[in-house]
């Protein structure tokens, strides 16, 4: 059965719709940075150097639509999801200039837009999908361009193209990589000048920004490494991480998921169906890799380099799975045409990843399932109200931004600013624990004891130090919720 256009665009539409109503239906659970930046927003403090663009662009849609009532971080994300759909049907303008196969450019949305790590970030108030759509398009106007006289590019469409790169490196300073792939091919080609002028236009502003915080025009693009904030030399971590994010991209692998299996039984053969339906589809194609011809101008095509670019970046940021949220598009449009002779095989893995994702991820995020981080807030701020003191928790910096976001949003609220948050894993927390564990008369509370335990990347990359610290304190339990995932303990110092 042929598959036209605007069905392609009926389906991008009609699931961006439902993800809009019900983010504006429910309050919905948000990862530390997502409440973090939209906190920032409602103070007006709006320049981040690996962001420049972002918070500017959520400040702006709060004061056009303060008079709706709409809760903010809710705006911000219904903006990530209208752009999520804007880039699935940019990907598929993309798709048109390199195969005609229909049925190929469906499946290969489908798999795009039922990628665990695209929806994760267009789910929540993050800075990845801007970034995206800004670059797709730079995509689309780039291979308009060139065209097939691609001796003699389009001048005006190149304009057009590194303006939508520019945006993304602005939007998120990682996606210099996608703006440096299609820069390169240009210098054989006279249109250097292009690219270099919007890197002068990108350098300018961070100079103007930089004036606005205490680093000089050249340390303010680096701040996140000066902070003590990126591994700088590569270890076993990066491969560990990097190979385990890269499946996470296509699917949500997380402590989680064990939970999930264990409480509902039906999940258990829909996980096993979603598997079987995986393997189907990727084992066909990687077997098939050696009969096809993959020529040596594939791999040395802008979205290629892109892709490897990207993908090495990400490695060298110990395989940080935000910045693999682009790799799929990517893929699709480097390997287009030798993909296009494998859509059945694609089909399968496209119902896997859809069935996979929304057992262990959508329907989970709807639901509240595991969105634990404002009722333990509360009841941290209810119980360390009017004290001063420290609160040791894997999950510091997400309670910290939660209260600030919601003090922010609502001023009547009383924020505990007296008490610390420390999850015990940089070098200055670890320094202010000893102190506190010196001084007899400081208040310390933790949450790390007696506690629901979910594997994830946070409680494999966390501190022991810290763990050997508190376990010379003698702690007194002092209230609990039930949870999902198990009863959540709070402590204090005796």
């Amino acid at each position: 059965m042929p598959i036209s256009r605007n069905a392609i665009l009926y389906f991008i539409v009609t699931a961006s719709a439902i993800h809009g109503v019900l983010t504006l239906l429910f309050c919905l659970p948000h990862s530390s940075d997502g409440w973090g930046y939209a906190a920032d927003v409602l103070k007006g403090d709006l320049l981040s150097a690996h962001h420049i663009l972002y918070n500017p662009w959520c400040f702006i849609q709060y004061k056009v639509f303060s008079f709706s009532k709409i809760d903010p971080i809710s705006l911000f994300v219904l903006t990530n999801i209208i752009a999520s759909g804007m880039c699935l049907y940019v990907l598929l303008l993309v798709l048109e200039k390199y195969t005609v196969n229909r049925q190929f450019h469906f499946v290969w949305i489908l798999i795009c837009a039922g990628c665990f790590g695209f929806q994760r970030y267009f789910l929540d108030n993050e800075t990845y999908t801007m970034p995206l759509l800004a670059a797709l398009i730079g995509t689309l106007f780039y291979t308009k361009a060139m065209g097939h006289n691609r001796q003699n590019p389009n001048r005006k469409q190149l304009l057009v193209a590194f303006l939508g790169f520019s945006l993304a490196v602005l939007f998120h300073q990682s996606y210099i990589f996608w703006f440096l792939s299609y820069a390169i091919p240009l210098i054989q080609k006279r249109r250097l000048y292009i690219p270099i002028l919007y890197s002068v236009c990108i350098a300018l502003v961070y100079v103007f920004c930089s004036r606005y915080s205490n680093l000089t025009w050249y340390e303010y693009p680096f701040h996140d490494v000066r902070a003590g904030l990126v591994q700088v030399w590569p270890g076993f971590e990066n491969i560990k991480f990097t190979a385990i994010n890269l499946i996470r991209t296509l699917i949500q692998v997380h402590g989680n998921n064990f939970i999930l299996l264990k409480t509902y039984f039906i999940a258990i053969p829909i996980a096993l169906l979603s598997l079987i339906l995986l393997f189907a589809g990727i084992i066909p194609i990687v077997r098939d890799v050696k009969k096809e011809t993959l020529s040596f101008k594939m791999f040395t095509s802008p979205p290629f380099m892109a892709f490897f670019l990207q993908f090495c970046f990400a490695f060298y940021s110990v395989g940080n799975a935000e910045f693999m949220v682009m790799l799929p598009f990517l893929f699709g449009i480097s390997f287009a045409n030798p993909l296009a002779n494998h859509v059945n095989s694609l089909k399968k893995l496209a119902i896997g990843t859809w069935i996979w994702n929304m057992t262990f991820f959508i329907l989970p995020h709807y639901c509240n399932t595991f969105n634990s981080i404002p009722i333990r807030s509360e009841k941290i701020l209810s119980i360390t109200a009017e004290k001063k003191g420290i609160f040791i928790s894997q999950d510091a910096i997400a309670i910290d931004n939660y209260l600030d976001y919601n003090t922010q949003l609502n001023p009547t609220i009383k924020s505990p600013s007296t008490i610390v948050f420390l999850t015990g894993n940089q070098e200055n927390e670890l320094q202010l624990i000893k102190t506190a564990e010196l001084d007899s008369t400081q208040i310390i509370f933790t949450d790390l004891f007696r506690s629901p335990k979910v594997l994830s990347r946070a409680s494999v990359t966390e501190s022991t130090q810290v763990f050997k610290l508190v376990q010379g304190f003698k702690w007194k339990h002092i209230d609990s919720i039930p949870l999902f995932e198990g009863v959540y303990r709070i402590s204090i110092r005796q």
